[in-house]
């Protein structure tokens, strides 16, 4: 540590799979600018903030990606006012959206007219099967949509 406010840190681990270079700065007393650093690896944004709320924080984990970030925070007081992190890092990762009707998940396949669907199974009704309908019956259901219901016994 250089002034007690720089500092460059290298560390090899698991066969030199999760190397770590970073090189950095600690802000003192008077300075709003608490930490900043810039490495390969280990880029984060301290958890606590809103955004983690929806899953979206970019803390925590087996980080691989390069960047740098800055901690910034009020210099007046013991317990501080206010406080701001700020991260720039690569990511090879994208994110993913879902759709949800209840516990089924909505996914829409788009498919070319020269590629249609071939060869899927049908059952089609056999003379005893259409021998067994009994009965059919209206259901009226609340705003004027009406079904109909065939009863088969088995």
């Amino acid at each position: 540590m250089l002034n007690r406010q720089w500092y460059f840190k290298t560390s090899f681990a698991d066969e030199f799979t999760k190397n770590t270079v970073a090189a950095g700065f600690y802000g003192k007393d008077n300075n709003p600018l608490r930490e900043f650093k810039i490495a390969n690896r280990g880029i984060i944004v301290p958890s606590g903030y809103s955004i983690d709320s929806f899953n979206l924080g970019i803390g925590g984990g087996e980080n691989q990606a390069p960047g740098l970030q800055a901690h910034f925070q009020d210099t007046k007081n013991e317990m501080p006012k206010w406080k701001g992190d700020v991260a720039f890092r690569y990511d090879i990762t994208e994110q993913k959206d879902a759709v949800f009707y209840g516990k089924n998940s909505v996914q829409t396949k788009k498919i070319s007219l020269s590629n249609y669907v071939e060869g899927q199974f049908f059952v089609l009704p056999t003379q005893k099967s259409m021998l067994n309908q009994k009965t059919e019956r209206t259901k009226i259901f609340p705003g004027g949509l009406t079904k109909k219901f065939r009863l088969t016994s088995t």
